[in-house]
């Protein structure tokens, strides 16, 4: 896993969030985080599909929900 500010590897686990995922610490930028979901490409590839084949479409072929979608349009 890297660092989503620095992508250092220097990471270590800094207890757990109130929703229980794990938080980590990133001893290189000294900044706290939190393991996110779906990576950037994903949802470049998703927000692409999206555009193709509208919205309710790519959600149904990537089994996403599409609040989800509308959010990283936001975004």
């Amino acid at each position: 896993m890297l660092c989503p500010y620095c992508s250092s590897f220097e990471l270590i686990l800094n207890g757990k969030h109130r929703n229980q995922k794990q938080k980590y610490f990133c001893k290189n930028c000294k900044k706290q985080f939190i393991q996110r979901k779906y990576s950037e490409e994903f949802k470049a590839q998703a927000l692409a599909l999206a555009n193709r084949l509208g919205t309710q479409k790519a959600c149904e072929i990537l089994e996403i929900h599409a609040n989800t979608i509308y959010n990283w349009r936001k975004k």
